[in-house]
């Protein structure tokens, strides 16, 4: 894939935040657009069908947030007028986990099998890093949510470092060094721009 994947995250029930995301990074020449979870927001359960309608509406993959499982645990065969049940459907049914080329994109930790549901919610700490870093066949680039600061973590010389970045940087990545990004909110305006081509990612604000 050379088409230039637009990420988004933690949109928790923002419609509006969702719209100014897709408008950013169509702007940016976007062919693929993912959100990395955390769709809707448990508490505020009348957003969710708006949001996940501009979802359906513009093709955009997503995994599962840990807000996103809440919303279906509370409303899945209730008929409270709150959530649709093709909604809480889409919802239930949204991958923990999705690989794109050299990429992959997860709510929190990529840990799916070991961890289940779990790996929604546990933090990407240094610890867990290396562990991803650790794996063979790892994918170079492993972009996740739940987090809202952007923050960048690489291995160098054998440790894990952590940096972190705003709108407006740009990134370049080592082909032959594992990368995880932390993407940043689009509740406060920021989403990403990876183009797997030139392996450089953008942080949008909008």
């Amino acid at each position: 894939m050379n088409e230039r994947i637009g990420i988004m995250a933690d949109s928790h029930g923002d419609a509006p935040a969702i719209e100014g995301a897709m408008r950013a990074l169509w702007g940016g020449g976007c062919g693929v657009l993912v959100h990395l979870g955390d769709v809707c927001e448990s508490s505020r359960l009348e957003s969710a069908d708006r949001c996940v309608a501009l979802l359906r509406e513009n093709n955009v993959a997503a995994v599962k947030g840990n807000n996103d499982h809440a919303v279906v645990a509370n409303r899945e065969g209730l008929t409270l007028g709150d959530v649709s049940a093709e909604t809480v459907a889409w919802l239930k049914a949204l991958p923990l986990k999705i690989r794109l080329d050299a990429a992959v994109f997860v709510h929190s930790l990529p840990f799916v099998r070991e961890m289940g549901l779990s790996a929604m919610v546990r933090e990407m700490d240094l610890e867990a890093a290396a562990l991803w870093f650790a794996r063979p066949r790892r994918a170079p680039v492993l972009f996740r949510g739940h987090n809202h600061a952007p923050r960048l973590l690489r291995l160098e010389n054998g440790r894990v470092a952590e940096s972190s970045f705003a709108a407006g940087d740009r990134i370049g990545l080592d082909p032959a060094r594992p990368v995880v990004v932390t993407c940043g909110a689009v509740t406060a305006g920021l989403a990403l721009i990876f183009d797997p081509a030139s392996r450089v990612i953008d942080c949008v604000g909008f």
